[in-house]
């Protein structure tokens, strides 16, 4: 390509220079043409006039479509599962103040909420990953309500991990 170029006074190291014919210095990779002012650019001039073919159609990214598919099944799954909580037992994060003592008891927190932002985040790289945080969930449950006055939580947990395993974890995988 062709660029028309002013003629200008280059300074280097204090002193003005100019070409041997008058004009403008040659930046390096750039080729200095008979006519006055135009240069013509290395970089620009190098374009291959062999013939172009036809490149054979892109393969569809394995990979990409798969985290789709998971992506999709686990927001239907915690769609599903929500609907099967109708108390919210499980949709937020379980805090101390709430239950007391319970970061000393249990070591992984997790909740519908922590699991919806692992899939924003694309933590879940297949569906077993996100089965194992579900369960974690109902298991954390069981194992922080303890006697009698949590029976009903245990009863809960143990009812809606059934529901997960039974019905919504199946139609995902």
């Amino acid at each position: 390509i062709f660029q028309p170029r002013k003629k200008e006074k280059v300074e280097s190291k204090g002193e003005k220079k100019e070409d041997a014919r008058g004009g403008e210095d040659v930046k390096k990779g750039e080729k200095k043409l008979g006519i006055v002012g135009i240069t013509l650019s290395s970089s620009s001039s190098k374009k291959s006039t062999a013939p172009t073919t036809t490149s054979k159609p892109k393969k569809r990214d394995d990979s990409e479509f798969n985290y789709r598919v998971i992506k999709k099944a686990i927001a239907e799954s915690l769609s599903a599962m929500k609907q099967s909580d109708p108390q919210n037992l499980f949709l937020n994060p379980v805090t101390d103040a709430i239950a007391p003592g319970y970061s000393s008891v249990i070591d992984k927190p997790m909740c519908m909420r922590t699991i919806e932002e692992k899939m924003r985040r694309s933590d879940y790289k297949t569906l077993s990953e996100f089965s194992k945080d579900v369960l974690l969930m109902f298991s954390n449950c069981i194992k922080y309500n303890i006697g009698p006055e949590g029976q009903w939580f245990r009863d809960e947990a143990r009812r809606q991990q059934k529901v997960f395993q039974d019905h919504i974890s199946n139609k995902a995988e």
